[in-house]
């Protein structure tokens, strides 16, 4: 699944797991549980957060929004490029 996609959707998650994003191509990603994944993640592949703290961002960033009448999958779009972007100037760097 595209990453910006996966992201706009992502409502919850249980803690341990987290989201890798290739620098190389921001539609890549793998989602893995930190205990076996760290070790065995090509290294173009950098750690963009744990998915219950960016479930959290994205619901954070819905209901500060949640008055402009957007729909919430509007919103977790929004978020997720905002995000990526974002994520991007930090990975670059």
């Amino acid at each position: 699944m595209h990453t910006s996609k996966f992201l706009a959707q992502l409502n919850h998650c249980e803690k341990g797991w987290g989201l890798w994003i290739n620098r190389e191509n921001l539609a890549e990603n793998h989602v893995g549980q930190y205990a076996f994944e760290n070790d065995r993640i090509p290294r173009n592949f950098v750690h963009a957060g744990s998915l219950d703290d960016l479930a959290h961002l994205r619901q954070t960033y819905i209901r500060q929004k949640s008055a402009a009448n957007l729909f919430d999958d509007v919103l977790g779009q929004e978020w997720a490029e905002q995000f990526l972007s974002q994520w991007r100037l930090r990975a670059i760097t």
